[in-house]
């Protein structure tokens, strides 16, 4: 048996970091991950959850909500195969766009708009010219703006 400095044994040790790492509660973005630990929900369910975002109002918004690991992405990644002849669909982690020390509502917002511009751009869909600029120049806007104010301040 194999004893560290403080005691614990290595085997055991290993162990626990396996299952810490296989624990991992990280969004399934890859294909590959979705499939190795997906869910079959079944077609009635996605064809409802499809139903219900297609009747959601125009510039509206649909919350599709759970507890964490309960399948959420997973379910959202099956309809989205279904629904990608007639709509946009973005998929990404937050977790991967943002620092967890620098998590607010402002850079969620900001990165999902990044996302959503990315997404058009690689599908040569047009945006805005003044949409774009706006939010391509929108953190430095507001540097500006801060760094005025704190001058004004002096």
């Amino acid at each position: 048996m194999d004893i560290s400095a403080d005691g614990m044994n290595e085997t055991l040790l290993e162990k626990f970091q396996q299952a810490y790492k296989d624990l991992d509660l990280f969004p399934l973005i890859e294909p590959e991950q979705i499939e190795k630990f997906r869910v079959d929900y079944g077609r009635s369910v996605r064809i409802r959850l499809r139903r219900e975002i297609e009747a959601s109002l125009p510039n509206g918004k649909f919350v599709f909500a759970g507890h964490r690991g309960c399948g959420k992405s997973t379910l959202l990644k099956q309809v989205s195969v279904d629904m990608q002849p007639n709509h946009a669909v973005v998929f990404f982690s937050i977790a991967d766009q943002i620092e967890m020390s620098a998590v607010t509502h402002t850079n969620i917002l900001y990165a999902i708009a990044i996302q959503l511009l990315s997404h058009a751009s690689r599908q040569k869909i047009t945006i805005n010219k003044d949409i774009r600029e706006t939010l391509l120049g929108w953190n430095t806007t507001v540097r500006k703006q801060i760094a005025s104010a704190g001058t004004k301040g002096d």
